[in-house]
């Protein structure tokens, strides 16, 4: 089966998440929660069905806010998961003037650099091996609100192409040129952040440095006619995906932020010029995301009731979910449900392994509703949405990775607790009794889990009940 799919950003992140899957589930399992096994205070047996689905769109753009920042975490790279398959992040930005004095008169470039600082949050697996980058400007403007596809990428002429492996230490040396008094140049040395770094052609920033001061310069709207935006993409197989934090300037440094910077000399003295791809005159910016499930581990469990019983899977970016029903909830109808834990164990196959691929942090757990049109929406369940608005998603409500001890053989597990979901299902006030897994802030967040589902021998996938008649 060959299953691809693309998504870009067209509309704002909420905490509302828009799906639109319907998969009919076939019941796994036998317990059910009858009356006279609530006559106890707790439960583990509760019937759970679970079926493993492909992700829909998802959010990755978002427009610059000086008052609600975004992280800003856009995945890059040409991830080939073990497990899961390939996910292909590239990157659409556009890029601005800075409100520096552009030089005059003729120059000498020396070099161009494209300077993209890492949101390191949203970094998976291994990147310590050489990525082959390429670098292209636009042939259109990137427009608010329009859907883009893989047919249409937008792409004009190769500005940049470089091997390059990435460095992930907290900080490294770069040289910065700095005129002295007597008019002679000295190449500084700086320590600064790790970013990447990917060189550009030089005849490119001569063409940008060409541009009318007085009009082009002056005038953002009149400067993205003339540098239209610029397309970002690998080309090797990587086994891991970065995160470039583009839409604010978080370095506190005068020699590096998101932008081109444009080494070049005029009369013998050397400076620097910036073009800003972050704040609110270089958007919009977002990752193009493909995924192809084709001969990958994943997809024979992929709508697969029966499979799906044995593992089930969640990752980030658009990729896969999870869905999980409670098909008997007649047995809530008398009982105040007072903690509710649904608990999930993490699972590796063969030579997958939590050092190269940990278990994603803040998996939330989503549920449909109508929306004020009458769709319907995934929204987040009542527990992990009190637990975000008091900013301790982990505290509160859980989804984070337990670690156990491997030398004992005891693997990773989830806890989500689910009390307050549980007693509103069972007063009815849902459209169903589903739940679906799913990564906060998926859009930055690439990393997965593989998870035992209810069927699994030796660690299924439960929910802990205690409750009170």
């Amino acid at each position: 089966m060959n299953n691809k799919s693309s998504v870009l950003a067209i509309t704002a992140l909420s905490i509302a998440v828009l799906f639109s899957a319907c998969n009919e589930t076939t019941n796994i399992g036998s317990d059910i929660l009858d009356q006279d096994f609530l006559s106890t205070e707790f439960s583990d047996t509760i019937t759970l069905n679970t079926l493993t689905l492909y992700g829909d769109s998802v959010i990755t753009y978002y427009p610059y806010s000086a008052s609600n920042p975004h992280p800003g975490g856009f995945l890059f790279g040409n991830f080939m998961d073990p497990v899961f398959g390939k996910m292909n992040a590239s990157v659409y930005t556009e890029v601005g003037p800075s409100a520096d004095d552009i030089p005059q008169g003729t120059v000498i470039i020396d070099s161009v650099v494209l300077e993209l600082p890492y949101y390191r949050a949203g970094i998976y697996g291994s990147v310590e091996n050489p990525m082959d980058i390429r670098v292209y400007k636009t042939e259109e403007r990137i427009q608010d609100s329009i859907i883009y596809n893989t047919e249409t990428k937008l792409v004009g002429d190769e500005i940049g192409a470089v091997t390059v492996t990435p460095i992930l230490t907290d900080s490294f040396d770069v040289y910065f040129p700095i005129n002295t008094p007597t008019d002679s140049m000295i190449n500084v040395k700086t320590r600064v952040p790790t970013h990447l770094r990917i060189p550009l052609e030089n005849s490119f920033g001569e063409e940008i440095l060409s541009f009318d001061p007085d009009t082009i310069y002056g005038d953002p709207d009149l400067f993205k006619e003339q540098l239209k935006g610029l397309f970002l993409e690998s080309i090797s197989e990587d086994q891991g995906v970065l995160a470039l934090e583009l839409l604010r300037n978080n370095t506190n440094s005068p020699y590096y932020f998101p932008s081109i910077r444009v080494y070049y000399n005029d009369d013998s003295l050397h400076n620097s010029y910036a073009f800003p791809i972050y704040g609110e005159f270089t958007n919009p910016k977002f990752s193009n995301l493909e995924y192809d499930y084709t001969n990958s581990i994943v997809e024979e469990y992929v709508d697969n009731p029966e499979n799906s019983a044995q593992y089930s899977f969640v990752q980030g970016g658009q990729g896969i979910t999870t869905k999980i029903t409670i098909p008997h909830t007649e047995g809530f109808s008398d009982i105040s449900i007072l903690k509710a834990e649904l608990e999930l164990t993490v699972y590796y196959f063969g030579e997958d392994n939590a050092t190269d691929y940990p278990p994603v942090e803040g998996i939330v757990l989503s549920r449909e509703s109508l929306n004020d049109n009458g769709d319907t929406i995934k929204v987040i369940i009542e527990d992990a949405f009190y637990a975000l608005q008091t900013q301790n998603l982990a505290n509160i409500f859980g989804g984070y990775p337990i670690e156990g001890d491997a030398s004992l053989g005891i693997p990773y597990t989830y806890k989500m607790n689910i009390a307050a979901h549980l007693n509103n299902l069972r007063d009815g006030e849902f459209l169903n009794n589903d739940m679906y897994l799913s990564v906060f802030t998926r859009p930055q967040r690439p990393g997965r889990a593989v998870l035992c589902g209810p069927d699994h021998p030796d660690y299924p996938a439960k929910i802990n009940l205690y409750y009170s008649k």
